[in-house]
């Protein structure tokens, strides 16, 4: 197929050649193309094409620039310095040269008419091997691109296959959610009602355990005050219903220096400002001052009688004593089962069974309204994430679909860089190190389909977010083919796929390939 394409091109040229023959007939200035000649007359007067100025025909190509602005008399020469000269390359392709580089002594155009005047400089005529290339990569070029064009319209398929899939799935999604919103508002409805009856149930049990405490807290009140009394007795030396610093001077436990007096400091942290003490002011600002002191002062003195009378006991008999230690033993293990009882029954309040089952029934009805919402969440986070799928350009007919959900990675000599289209490209380093990202996915830079930008990205150190340009060509294969930085925090990855070859644009556009070749 390709050596015929490549005869059928080399027959055209030929053709082509003979044309060019036969118009060299017509007379025409040198560096002006056959399709400009009717702007160069022979006979009367050349006009600038800027219409600045006109000129005899003799002083075209005279190596002197009469039209300035556009250098149109000198196509020829190198006299204007913003002319082009014209390449015929027969065998190859024509093409247009700045005219500084007319007999520069560097052979620009394939057929060396650009150095005529160079007797020094030889560039022979290699327009027929250059065009027998260029044809033959022309030929591979064109009959990759159509066998890319054909797996495109398979991609064309696919990918309304995938997004027809995901409106289906959207909208049985839609369906769940409405099943799922009343699953959740019939859960919440029971919660609701089973977590009033448990209320109730527990108010009669925080009532109860209310009344206790504040009973306790009254028996503890009465008992303190009953102690506080019989301490303020006991230092009312005179019992006139007051205490007064003499009073206090004359109570041993006060000395807490042990220095045998006691002192104003002393009494001061006693009565503060004041000069005496009732009941109701000795219970309220230093009773509980007071009562550390005697109890230290009583613990003290318990612990001397303790020592004193283990001095002076002698037990003969060690069975008695033995029994003595076991019946201690057993006390103080009776009494310790029921402190743990009482503190176990203080701090976990015991429920009849009907309470039990209440509480029970609304732990498993805040457990069941907890996983409806959370499957409401999922529906409603997959209903989201659909939508954005859908709502993103994949190509004039869904051709680039094929790549949601895909991801592509290239290595270079530094940095592996992985692009996931239409999500993210990030780059991490070959040696190891934390995942940079490039850009997350913004839009398509025309409606061309050729050029994607991934946008706010990392910040560069003291410089801008990263961005990404992605730039796709036409290959039978979908991969990253380079990936480079042309400017700082810049990047630019070459992407190939199938998905960009467009055989029927590239025929109406007439700026790819050209199939009567």
């Amino acid at each position: 197929m390709l050596i015929m394409i490549s005869k059928l091109i080399t027959l055209f040229f030929l053709c082509f050649l003979l044309v060019l023959c036969y118009s060299d007939t017509i007379i025409r200035p040198r560096g002006v193309p056959l399709s400009m000649i009717s702007l160069y007359p022979t006979e009367g007067t050349f006009t600038c094409f800027d219409g600045s100025l006109s000129i005899p025909f003799d002083q075209i190509n005279d190596d002197y620039c009469d039209c300035e602005m556009d250098g149109s008399d000198e196509p020829g020469t190198s006299a204007c310095p913003n002319g082009s000269f014209y390449c015929n390359n027969v065998g190859h392709k024509s093409m247009f040269i700045p005219s500084s580089q007319v007999n520069d002594g560097i052979c620009d155009c394939c057929d060396g008419s650009d150095e005529y005047a160079r007797q020094d400089v030889v560039c022979g005529n290699n327009c027929l091997e250059l065009g027998q290339a260029a044809r033959e990569e022309e030929a591979r070029k064109i009959a990759m691109f159509k066998e890319g064009s054909k797996l495109r319209t398979e991609l064309c398929f696919k990918g309304k296959q995938i997004k027809r899939e995901k409106q289906l799935r959207l909208l049985e999604l839609v369906k769940e959610q409405t099943e799922a919103e009343n699953m959740k508002n019939e859960k919440e409805e029971l919660k609701l009602k089973v977590e009033k009856m448990e209320k109730e149930a527990l108010d009669v049990y925080k009532e109860f355990e209310d009344q206790k405490r504040k009973e306790k807290e009254e028996e503890e009140r009465i008992k303190n005050e009953e102690e506080a009394m019989k301490y303020f007795k006991q230092a009312d030396k005179n019992s006139d219903g007051v205490i007064d610093k003499n009073e206090i001077k004359m109570i041993d436990p006060f000395d807490q220096n042990q220095d045998n007096i006691i002192s104003e400091e002393e009494i001061k942290t006693v009565f503060g400002e004041e000069e005496k003490l009732s009941f109701e002011t000795f219970l309220s600002t230093s009773w509980e001052y007071i009562k550390q002191i005697f109890a230290a002062r009583e613990s003290l003195i318990n612990n001397t009688l303790m020592k004193l009378l283990t001095e002076e006991t002698y037990y003969d008999n060690e069975e008695e004593e033995e029994q003595d230690e076991d019946k201690d033993d057993a006390q103080q293990l009776e009494t310790e089962s029921e402190r743990d009882s009482n503190t176990e029954d203080d701090s976990k309040p015991k429920y009849d069974e009907e309470t039990k089952n209440i509480i029970e029934a609304a732990n498993s009805a805040r457990s069941e309204y907890d996983n409806a919402v959370r499957n409401l969440r999922d529906v409603q986070r997959e209903i989201k994430q659909i939508e954005e799928t859908l709502n993103k350009d994949y190509g004039k007919d869904d051709e680039f679909a094929y790549l949601v959900g895909e991801c592509y990675e290239y290595a270079n000599r530094e940095y592996i860089y992985k692009l996931c289209p239409f999500d993210q490209v990030s780059q991490r380093p070959k040696d190891g190190g934390i995942e940079t990202r490039l850009g997350t996915w913004g839009y398509w830079i025309n409606d061309k389909y050729e050029l994607m930008l991934f946008e706010n990205g990392q910040n560069c150190w003291n410089g801008p977010q990263r961005q990404t340009h992605v730039k796709l060509n036409c290959n039978l294969q979908t991969e990253i083919v380079a990936a480079s930085e042309p400017s700082r925090c810049e990047y630019l990855l070459e992407f190939n796929t199938p998905a960009a070859c467009s055989w029927k644009e590239s025929r109406d556009t007439g700026t790819d390939y050209h199939d009567e070749l």
